[in-house]
């Protein structure tokens, strides 16, 4: 007796009108003294006539891989009977080659259908794995695509291997709690029994225990996905499910065919980030080598890109205002951290003396110690002269003491404008050039100047430490950062490393340097990393030019330097709504620094 699997399948394989009409073709060809049925069980797939039965019938099996499937009746009376068994062998025979061509072309496109979707299925894998850069992003492609669910307390994850130390970690997870637990699953060490397995393996009666936060879990069968790319083994995947659950040999199947894509395209998120970190420590290299060129900046090129940072990323963050519809990628924001933390590398070139210049005079040999000595011999001369005048007696000192005590007020006035300081007076360079009139004799009868011209020069500074040509060689560290940056091939991601960092010194009014650029002509983030700057050094602990600065102070600075033009008054304002200021100087100044 046919069951109706059979039927529909027999229903499949042998189209009730195709069959029809060839019961039809066979009875016309007998003069229609012949009847035909083509059923299953008592399932009729097709007949002809509509009333086939006569006197006499027989029956003939249709069968596929000695499978029956349906039955084929040939009816006739009783005087065509020998016709009846004749026609019968002949269409059966034709019925079931008809039957075993489409099971053939069934089996054919099953195949084809099943080996396509295999392919799609890996090539949309292989898109996703290959638009990922870091190893925990190909953890999640490889566990969104198993295809299995992670509901009913069935989790997943994938552990990566490192080869130096020999541990794992957790790359990414699915299901609930699974951060915990495969965390702990770790930590215990439970994670090593499945180190050494090379294939795919499926074991549905494990039992597998992990204990996390308290809790116990239970997992009853496992599935272990080994991530090698046939020379580097970088982890496994591991999926488990508690007791009622179970995997499938498709499961299997579908993880052999994944998983080699996914342990190459893992090799490679890790070859990625280990260039990525020589990358950056090269960068931290260079930014500590030029910090380590001067006392007075240890840090700057390590605190300008959190500064810059920050307040990147909060400008991204603005719902309201100016920053309502600015955008940055991951790869922008890592771009001006690089362009921050090389900001200064030009001054590798710049000379210490000028660099560190705290005094007026200072120098490869500081200048107020000449002087000091001039002075010196300068009183000495008044002694001489005095005792040349008294001929040999000195009598009376009253207006030899005067004029050295005058000498002494002098030196001191000296030492008092070689500091920097921000205003000189007119008054001052007019006396300046009275001193500078002033001849020391030596002894071999010749005379030097009290203050040459280049002391004067010096000592005339009006803000600052540095003469105009002195802060032209502390100008041009910009150029040679510039020249240096070219030399690196950045890659597409970062191609305005150089003008975000060639540009940090330039001011809105165009009074910046080197290249005089105004207002909009000034990219957003060369502005931010001008913001980062200028706040850093007036909060720094210590410069040649000055003391320890304050928050305080170092605000109201930057509120004049808004006033005048010379920094983004916007980006100004989000340093303090942000918080940022505060943040900074909590992790970075001392507590004398905290007055606001």
């Amino acid at each position: 007796m046919g069951s109706p699997d059979n039927f529909n399948l027999l229903k499949k394989l042998l189209r009730s009108q195709q069959a029809k009409s060839m019961l039809c073709a066979f009875s016309k060809a007998t003069g229609n003294v012949l009847g035909f049925r083509i059923s299953s069980g008592s399932s009729v797939l097709c007949q002809y006539p509509d009333n086939p039965e006569r006197e006499f019938s027989v029956m003939r099996s249709l069968e596929i891989n000695r499978d029956r499937l349906g039955t084929l009746f040939v009816y006739s009376g009783r005087e065509s009977e020998s016709l009846c068994e004749n026609m019968a062998d002949a269409l059966a025979c034709s019925l079931s080659s008809m039957i075993e061509s489409e099971h053939a072309r069934r089996a054919v496109s099953t195949e084809t259908l099943s080996a396509y979707r295999e392919l799609a299925m890996l090539q949309r894998t292989a898109d996703r794995l290959n638009r990922e850069l870091k190893p925990s992003g190909i953890g999640s492609v490889l566990l969104d695509e198993t295809g299995l669910s992670y509901e009913g307390g069935k989790v997943g994850a994938v552990l990566g291997f490192d080869k130096n130390s020999r541990t794992y970690s957790l790359l990414a997870g699915r299901g609930d709690d699974s951060d915990r637990i495969f965390s702990s699953f770790i930590e215990s060490g439970t994670c090593m029994i499945f180190a050494n397995m090379e294939k795919v393996q499926i074991v549905n009666d494990f039992g597998l225990f992990i204990s996390a936060g308290g809790k116990n879990y239970y997992y009853k069968s496992v599935m272990v996905v080994p991530l090698t790319d046939g020379t580097s083994y970088m982890g496994y995947m591991l999926t488990a499910a508690p007791e009622g659950d179970f995997y499938l040999s498709s499961d299997k199947k579908r993880m052999e065919t994944i998983s080699p894509a996914a342990a190459t395209a893992l090799h490679n998120a890790i070859m990625f980030d280990e260039q990525k970190m020589l990358f950056d420590s090269f960068l931290n290299a260079i930014a500590t080598a030029i910090d380590a060129k001067s006392p007075y900046t240890a840090g700057h090129c390590k605190r300008v890109p959190w500064i810059a940072s920050e307040l990147l990323c909060a400008a991204n963050e603005m719902q309201k205002g100016i920053f309502a519809d600015f955008n940055v990628t991951e790869d922008e924001i890592n771009e001006l951290r690089v362009a921050a933390l090389l900001h200064d590398c030009g001054k590798i070139s710049t000379p210490e003396w000028v660099m560190d210049k705290s005094l007026k005079l200072e120098g490869i040999i500081n200048g107020i110690d000449i002087i000091r000595l001039k002075m010196e011999l300068y009183k000495l001369n008044l002694i001489l002269e005095e005792y040349r005048q008294q001929k040999g007696e000195l009598k009376d000192t009253k207006e030899l003491s005067e004029r050295l005590e005058k000498a002494e007020l002098h030196m001191k006035t000296l030492e008092s404008l070689n500091k920097g300081g921000e205003y000189l007076d007119a008054s001052i360079k007019a006396w300046l050039s009275d001193l500078g009139s002033i001849q020391v004799k030596l002894a071999d009868r010749s005379s030097i100047p009290l203050l040459n011209a280049d002391e004067i020069e010096k000592l005339s500074i009006a803000r600052g430490t540095l003469t105009a040509a002195e802060r032209q060689i502390i100008e041009d560290h910009v150029v040679k950062t510039v020249m240096m940056l070219r030399e690196i091939k950045f890659p597409e991601n970062m191609s305005d490393v150089i003008n975000i960092a060639g540009l940090h010194h330039e001011k809105l009014n165009g009074t910046g340097y080197p290249y005089h650029m105004k207002g909009d002509e000034i990219p957003m983030k060369a502005r931010i990393i001008a913001i980062a700057d200028i706040f850093e050094a007036l909060t720094a602990e210590d410069r040649p030019y000055k003391g320890p600065g304050t928050l305080s102070r170092a605000i109201e600075i930057m509120g004049y330097m808004v006033r005048d033009g010379h920094i983004d008054e916007n980006l100004y304002h989000l340093l303090m709504e942000s918080g940022i200021h505060v943040k900074y100087a909590r992790q970075f100044l001392p507590p004398a620094a905290m007055d606001i």
